[in-house]
């Protein structure tokens, strides 16, 4: 009997320790002020208590190795949505309406990408990767910019950057809302690359004008979208991409305006002249909507 269990326990695996769970600080403010001293992104797992896919991410995904060995390289941090004031403020901020929620953030706040819903432990460790590389590019220029408050570089890709997140975060939540701290930013940020962009390229400076265009129509001034909008058309050397998605977001505020036959004439410009850009396929579509011949 004694040599029978002897065997069975060489036979049985050893028990190992349970992998070891990513590292959560306590608050939000701890984990800026650790992201800050450390130069890295922060990952934010907005979650209830009532939330099932929540306890899933903690029990499966959170506890996966290789999730845990890639955060490391973040700064982590629950929120509890319906937690302390400090906690149902941040939620508010960020527009988070569905759960779970992984927003990752820069060291200095800015939204770097978001992921709504739950992911598996196969499916989360690719995300964290695009996380990261968007992360280095972020951080790279919210350092430029810590050095130069002017470097145009920066500015423009930040602002590009911010305006591209509200837009997906636009899309994300059912509402549609833009978070305002983001619009506020991006304006900002694209304001000051604006002013200082002369020796810029062509396209870089279109591109500019354009979006900041698209951030005064989502303030609410038309007028200044219109005017933004042109200027990025008068620009020269001509630029077919960049041109063809000012065209398209100027019949488009075109049909905000109830101008739907200086829209329609608009697009088929677009179409006509500008083939096979992304502006292009969306005058055509527009001018589908608007029942209107190519």
């Amino acid at each position: 009997m004694i040599l029978l269990l002897a065997a069975s326990l060489l036979a049985a695996p050893a028990a190992g320790p349970a992998p070891a769970g990513i590292s959560w600080q306590k608050t939000f403010d701890a984990a800026v002020a650790k992201a800050k001293a450390n130069g890295v992104p922060i990952m934010v797992d907005f979650w209830a208590e009532w939330c099932g896919p929540c306890h899933m991410l903690d029990r499966d995904t959170y506890r996966d190795p290789t999730v845990v060995r890639l955060s490391r390289r973040f700064v982590s941090v629950k929120v509890n949505v319906e937690g302390s004031k400090e906690e149902l403020d941040l939620a508010s901020r960020f527009l988070v309406d569905s759960l779970p929620t992984i927003a990752f953030l820069s060291p200095s706040g800015r939204q770097l990408w978001r992921i709504n819903g739950y992911a598996s432990s196969e499916e989360f460790p690719p995300m964290i990767d695009e996380a990261l590389k968007i992360g280095a590019r972020v951080i790279a220029w919210e350092t430029a910019l810590d050095k130069d408050p002017k470097d145009v570089a920066a500015l423009r890709g930040l602002g590009l950057h911010q305006f591209a997140e509200l837009q997906q975060t636009a899309r994300s939540n059912g509402s549609g809302l833009i978070p305002k701290f983001m619009l506020d930013d991006a304006g900002k940020l694209l304001g000051a690359a604006m002013e200082a962009d002369k020796d810029e390229k062509a396209a870089d400076r279109k591109r500019v004008r354009r979006v900041l265009g698209l951030v005064r129509g989502a303030e609410g001034n038309v007028a200044e979208t219109e005017a933004m909008l042109k200027a990025a058309l008068a620009i020269k050397p001509a630029d077919a991409a960049e041109d063809a998605d000012t065209h398209a977001s100027l019949g488009e505020l075109y049909i905000h305006q109830g101008k739907k036959e200086l829209a329609a004439k608009t697009f088929r410009k677009v179409a006509k002249e500008y083939p096979g850009t992304r502006g292009a396929t969306r005058a055509a579509q527009q001018l589908e909507r608007l029942g209107a011949r190519p």
